[in-house]
């Protein structure tokens, strides 16, 4: 009796351990997850925190990652390193080709975790976690 009541334990066990696995129907690992894995593990060994940023344009997603760095760079620096970026005295002007029109009155405008950002990103100290929104759209005048 104490056997079947082991061998009913390691089977459950196993289902267990199966459902959280990050496999897909082939028993391989996801691509997304190895992605993350991969980049995970790479900032750990490097003593390097993690923040998302992502693109905007006319409310569409041109871009979505997640991007290392380390502890006292700027949202600056960081876009330097991850994307092709121009800038014109200081304020971001063209993210990966899209660029600010100044007669359409469109600008590049971020947002960090949610709220608007009351500095320029070569002032903004990144932190782990945030979540940096970049956004091209026409601002309206009142």
């Amino acid at each position: 009796m104490k056997t079947m009541k082991k061998i009913m334990a390691v089977m459950v066990l196993g289902l267990v351990l199966a459902g959280c696995s990050n496999t897909d129907d082939s028993g391989k690992k996801t691509e997304d997850t190895k992605a993350k894995t991969e980049q995970t593990t790479k900032a750990k060994d490097n003593n390097e925190e993690t923040v998302t940023i992502k693109l905007l344009v006319d409310d569409k997603e041109k871009a979505n990652k997640k991007v290392s760095f380390e502890e006292g760079q700027t949202l600056g620096e960081v876009m330097n390193e991850n994307f092709e970026v121009a800038d014109d005295n200081g304020m971001i002007s063209s993210i990966d080709g899209n660029e600010q029109n100044v007669d359409e009155n469109k600008y590049w405008l971020f947002d960090v975790n949610g709220e608007a950002a009351t500095v320029s990103a070569g002032d903004l100290e990144l932190k782990a976690g945030d979540e940096v929104v970049w956004k091209l759209n026409k601002l309206e005048m009142k």
